[in-house]
């Protein structure tokens, strides 16, 4: 069993935690002078987003959530980084274990071509199931 929430109840069941670092390398060219050989990270986040959030099963209760993003560049430079969190709820092994491979192949395959996708594990918490003597 948890600690007791804030009403004084006594957590009987939790999510699982996943937390994950994106890193998105590109190529910065100035926008002006050499647009052809830009490959953008921000473009290639955007596309992971609607990717990541696809996976998401909210009947099986397992949500993924792009929290903090951070780009590096000025205005007139496409970005050739940026970096992205990402948190990943579950209430089964077996989901996470899904979300985590499917994570791991769309990083592989990339979002944009010319941009490399590098996917870290920084967190991972089970689950924690209610069980019958919790529930007596």
């Amino acid at each position: 069993m948890g600690s007791a929430r804030g009403d004084g109840s006594l957590v009987k069941a939790r999510k699982g935690i996943g937390g994950y670092q994106l890193t998105f390398d590109g190529v910065a060219a100035h926008d002006g002078n050499e647009p052809e050989k830009e490959r953008s990270a921000i473009t290639a986040f955007a596309n992971s987003v609607q990717a990541i959030n696809a996976l998401t099963d909210m009947t099986r209760g397992t949500t993924l959530n792009m929290g903090v993003v951070q780009g590096r560049s000025v205005v007139n430079v496409v970005a050739a980084e940026l970096h992205a969190q990402l948190d990943v709820r579950f209430g089964e092994y077996e989901e996470y274990d899904r979300a985590h491979k499917s994570l791991q192949s769309l990083c592989q395959q990339g979002f944009l071509d010319g941009v490399t996708t590098t996917l870290t594990r920084v967190i991972h918490k089970p689950a924690m199931a209610a069980s019958k003597r919790h529930n007596a």
